[in-house]
């Protein structure tokens, strides 16, 4: 799913930024909508809400703090 929804948005961008902005965004949408995880990714402050991704970091936006930059978030450990 990430790398058909890279595909497609490398067709509308001309920068790297854009294309990072972009592909996080889609892919978080699609996460959302369509019920995989409706806080994705969760907020470590408040996990009844996602972070939100914008220049180059993961935000609450509660607080608007930095939480973390993009791949810089820990994964769900393995069972």
């Amino acid at each position: 799913m990430v790398d058909d929804t890279a595909t497609h948005v490398l067709q509308f961008v001309d920068a790297l930024p854009d294309f990072e902005d972009r592909l996080v965004e889609e892919v978080q949408q699609y996460l959302h909508d369509t019920f995989v995880d409706t806080t994705w990714p969760q907020c470590p402050e408040h996990p009844n809400h996602p972070l939100w991704y914008s220049d180059g970091w993961w935000r609450c936006e509660q607080t608007g703090s930095a939480i973390a930059p993009l791949g810089g978030l820990g994964g769900k450990p393995s069972p």
